[in-house]
């Protein structure tokens, strides 16, 4: 359900999200849109999956706040590709992130 994906972003720091698209009461739609709204969670890759393989799905994913998208059922050679191309540049950003820290820290200490 979309209410618990809701429940489990805010309580934990998920480094990916893979979200099922068509869950009942609150849809993956959604509940990505909500995520994507949380502050720590902006920059979290959400992929979403769905059995619908139609056109327009694919779009309509990226305005809900996907990153990417993938049908069921899932291959998973391909979503552990897709969800490396979503995570390596949130990665990338980390580590320039942290090493922009550091150097800031070492210039404070040496004055």
């Amino acid at each position: 359900m979309g209410s618990r994906a809701l429940t489990f972003a805010r309580s934990e720091r998920p480094d990916i999200i893979l979200m099922d698209l068509s869950l009942p009461v609150i849809d993956g739609w959604e509940a990505t849109r909500r995520v994507k709204q949380m502050t720590p969670h902006r920059g979290v890759p959400v992929i979403g999956l769905t059995a619908h393989a139609m056109t327009g799905i694919v779009k309509k994913a990226i305005e809900a706040g996907c990153d990417d998208y993938d049908t069921k059922p899932v291959e998973f050679d391909r979503l552990i590709a897709r969800s490396n191309a979503c995570y390596a540049p949130r990665k990338l950003r980390l580590q320039c992130l942290t090493l922009k820290t550091f150097a800031l820290r070492q210039m404070t200490a040496a004055n």
